[in-house]
């Protein structure tokens, strides 16, 4: 169907009743089929706690300059959502149009569609938050977010909306929007995280608690960056890292939190920041990412340390709650966990390599480890699938994991996939498609976030804005 968008779904309730899912399973997205700003590609998903938002790509070039035109974005919860909001509108009742008719072979003008689906998706209309709320005429996205409650929305005039996700409770930060010399570089969540971080153009690390009864910034906790390079933060349900850059090109961090279950290494840190101590320091750090209460560390050079929360094998190694560990990945082909299953190689390669990352990800007990050619997962996903891989084996325990291939997938009628996220308890699979008209603008917007004047020169360019 051509407003079909297919998505692969782990961890969402599709039935009335509850029924765990062992394996990934179809989930599409049939966005408003009134629509004609939207070309049906998948610009991003990001997940929360029990939700995921899909943004689409707009299909007239000039929208995003179009500060009153509002993007279409969508949200599916993990479980059937028995709280109304006027600010989640479902999508189990679709209205026809004519072109729809035509495709599917007629029908009565006067009947709207019912889509027969216990969990469905919604829209989100933020453009009646906005509204309401009186906060001006500007509707452009700039970036979306999720923490382990809320919807988090960075508009184009520099607004923070915040809408929380089971009861469509709204709040907001009008700190950056109300201060005309003040920019916002970068917005970092996670989606166990109960609080975010702004860092805003005057190189300050802005602090925000966001639970489920607030929204509001914490200036005992705000960072001063403005002697230091910084690189990247992550969040975990507990604990803040903030990476940054020493004059020797070394990477350090620095964390705050209380170190429940390990989270930071062993090391409590609950009234400030203070530097985090680790096998690699030093080392440069290509990703940080956490779960509710493990942490994960891929430096540039290719390795992964894991720490914290380890009862169902999320650190991808066997034992307690644990201090930063390398991990050690398995070659290919994977051996199956069950002798009837067959190994499986990567990508079209038949030859004996070990797995390689270049991204991870976190997920409430699990951890996802990606490259171009797929993931892997370990914790407690891997444990309940019908079919997985053996991660690692000391000759007592063995830790499984579930490998999953981009490319055709058979459940979508060989639609290609080439991405995955993943929430507090769920992971969708999808194909996330990278406009080429749009990367000067991305070029443009991230040098933004890197400089802080109005004007900075490099080695061969100069930056004007």
């Amino acid at each position: 169907m051509m407003n079909t968008i297919p998505l692969l779904i782990l961890g969402i309730q599709t039935t009335p009743v509850y029924v765990p899912h062992s394996d990934f399973m179809p989930s599409p997205l049939h966005p408003n089929i009134n629509t004609t700003t939207i070309d049906r590609s998948v610009r991003s998903v990001s997940c929360g706690g029990t939700f995921f938002v899909v943004r689409l790509w707009d299909s007239i070039g000039n929208q995003a300059l179009n500060n009153a035109a509002a993007e279409e974005l969508y949200i599916k919860f993990s479980t059937p959502k028995t709280t109304q909001s006027p600010y989640f509108k479902s999508l189990n009742y679709v209205v026809m149009n004519d072109a729809f008719r035509n495709v599917n072979g007629g029908g009565d003008t006067s009947v709207d569609v019912l889509n027969n689906d216990s969990n469905p998706f919604y829209q989100l209309d933020y453009r009646l938050a906005i509204e309401e709320l009186k906060l001006g005429n500007c509707y452009q996205v700039e970036n979306v977010f999720c923490n382990q409650v809320f919807i988090i929305l960075q508009m184009r005039n520099k607004l923070i909306l915040a809408i929380e996700s089971s009861s469509g409770t709204l709040h907001k930060s009008k700190k950056f929007m109300d201060d005309s010399s003040l920019g916002i570089k970068e917005i970092v969540s996670g989606p166990l995280a109960l609080h975010i971080l702004v860092r805003g153009t005057d190189n300050m690390v802005y602090y925000f608690r966001a639970d489920a009864s607030s929204f509001s910034e914490d200036p005992k906790l705000h960072l001063d960056l403005t002697e230091r390079k910084y690189v990247m933060s992550a969040l975990s349900g507990r604990s803040t890292f903030v990476v940054y850059e020493t004059q020797d090109r070394k990477h350090q961090i620095l964390c705050h939190g209380d170190d429940q279950f390990r989270t930071q290494n062993g090391q409590v840190s609950n009234d400030k920041f203070t530097e985090l101590k680790t096998p690699f320091q030093g080392e440069r750090i290509n990703q940080i990412k956490c779960g509710y209460f493990h942490t994960g560390v891929l430096l540039e050079n290719g390795d992964v340390y894991m720490c914290g929360y380890n009862t169902y094998s999320q650190c991808g190694s066997h034992g307690p709650d644990q201090y930063f560990q390398k991990i050690n990945f398995p070659s290919f082909p994977l051996r199956p966990y069950l002798t009837s299953d067959s190994p499986v190689y990567e990508g079209n390669s038949t030859s004996q390599h070990k797995f390689q990352p270049n991204r991870i990800i976190c997920s409430s007990i699990a951890t996802t480890f990606i490259n171009d050619h797929g993931f892997i997962i370990v914790g407690d996903s891997a444990n309940s699938s019908s079919k997985k891989y053996i991660f690692a084996d000391d000759g007592v325990n063995i830790v499984n994991c579930i490998y999953h291939a981009f490319g055709k997938e058979e459940m979508l009628n060989n639609y290609e996939t080439n991405s995955v996220e993943c929430g507090g308890w769920h992971f969708v699979v999808y194909n996330k498609k990278l406009m080429d008209s749009k990367c000067l603008k991305y070029f443009n917007e991230n040098l933004k976030k890197i400089v802080s004047t109005d004007e900075n020169c490099f080695s061969d360019l100069i930056v004007k804005y």
